[in-house]
């Protein structure tokens, strides 16, 4: 199995991150993700969440979460 880094950065620059969505991976194969890695230069609080969609199913909505709480 190889492992493939997914990368999305999300930038306040400089002021603080807003809600909503900040950025979308689209990934052209089937995948298992095992673990992910926060790396931050300020320190505070942020909830990430991680969803997962099909073309035919698009638009996304909250029921496509896998991460939880």
């Amino acid at each position: 199995m190889r492992r493939i880094p997914i990368t999305a950065t999300i930038d306040g620059g400089g002021s603080a991150i807003t809600t909503g969505v900040k950025a979308y991976a689209t990934i052209p194969y089937d995948c298992i993700i095992k673990s992910w890695t926060l790396i931050a230069d300020t320190s505070g609080s942020i909830v990430i969440d991680v969803w997962k969609d099909t073309y035919a199913n698009h638009t996304q909505t909250f029921a496509d979460t896998i991460a939880c709480s």
